[in-house]
């Protein structure tokens, strides 16, 4: 508040707790620039993140790198790489069974953290997080953003720092699983279906699915 007091771009939001998902939805509507980007409470961005969204070009999507270190010094232009077309594909697919991109590569494609978005697409298809889920909102968010996205890019700037919490909600039972679960499944295969990408993705979804089922099993028995 105290920020927000001596800059007026500065503004603090307080409602009652209902969720991360209320709370970034509100974020969402209350939001007026170009770039929308979340950062969790307990992680850090570097002074050239916002910079780096501000110089891009008339992308959809801007994916960052992530590190668990100490974030490094500023300077150097970074590579980009551009994603396009069917390139997206690889994007929607990595969504639902994560892995490096690039190889060795270190963007999070299970968190809404780490890169910007379009604000203006997000309005456009009225794009929101589910505040029914406590658990895979945020890829069920990307998975939707990036099936209405038309470019993404790929900065290789490591300029969020992320700090892991073993007692995080993705790493403890919660009670609410199996019914989370299953709606998650439920809206991810719906979303796939009505914008045509199923075929193509079947195999991932699959792979999605059976890595929840797997994950709820272990919390169960052990």
């Amino acid at each position: 508040r105290s920020f927000e007091e001596r800059d007026r771009r500065v503004r603090v939001l307080s409602q009652e707790n209902r969720g991360v998902s209320s709370a970034r939805n509100r974020g969402i509507r209350e939001s007026r620039g170009e770039w929308l980007m979340f950062v969790d409470a307990d992680d850090e961005i570097s002074p050239d993140l916002p910079s780096l969204a501000d110089r891009a070009g008339e992308w959809d999507l801007l994916l960052f790198d992530f590190t668990e270190g100490p974030l490094p010094p500023s300077g150097g232009a970074p590579a980009e790489t551009l994603y396009e077309g069917g390139a997206l594909l690889g994007l929607l697919e990595r969504t639902l069974v994560p892995r490096p991109l690039p190889e060795g590569g270190t963007v999070n494609f299970t968190s809404v953290c780490g890169r910007a978005y379009r604000r203006a697409l997000l309005e456009q298809w009225s794009i929101a997080f589910d505040e029914a889920l406590f658990y895979g909102e945020d890829r069920l968010f990307n998975l939707e953003y990036l099936s209405r996205a038309g470019s993404c890019a790929h900065i290789s700037a490591a300029v969020y720092r992320y700090e892991y919490h073993g007692d995080s909600v993705s790493h403890r039972y919660h009670e609410g699983f199996l019914s989370n679960h299953a709606r998650l499944a439920e809206r991810m295969k719906t979303l796939l279906e009505e914008r045509g990408l199923f075929p193509a993705l079947e195999g991932a979804y699959a792979s999605c699915v059976l890595s929840h089922m797997a994950s709820l099993l272990t919390y169960l028995i052990f």
